[in-house]
């Protein structure tokens, strides 16, 4: 009866979703359809901008600072 309906429903647990990660933002089935080196060089891409972004907020302060001692 109605008991037994509720309690089949443990034994069909509902599907679980497992969502992709570290694909850089490439949908999975492209990700996985790059060769290896690809996959390492957009590894090895991403590591190179990070030291990279120190310095450009460097230059866009020093710029911006310059802007205002000029015109006060």
């Amino acid at each position: 009866g109605l008991p037994s309906a509720k309690l089949s429903h443990y034994l069909k647990p509902d599907a679980l979703t497992y969502l992709p990660e570290d694909t850089f933002d490439l949908p999975e089935d492209v990700y996985h359809n790059l060769s290896g080196h690809e996959r390492r060089t957009l590894g090895e891409r991403n590591k190179s901008l990070i030291p990279d972004a120190g310095l450009y907020n460097q230059l866009v302060t020093a710029q911006r600072q310059y802007q205002i001692q000029s015109q006060a």
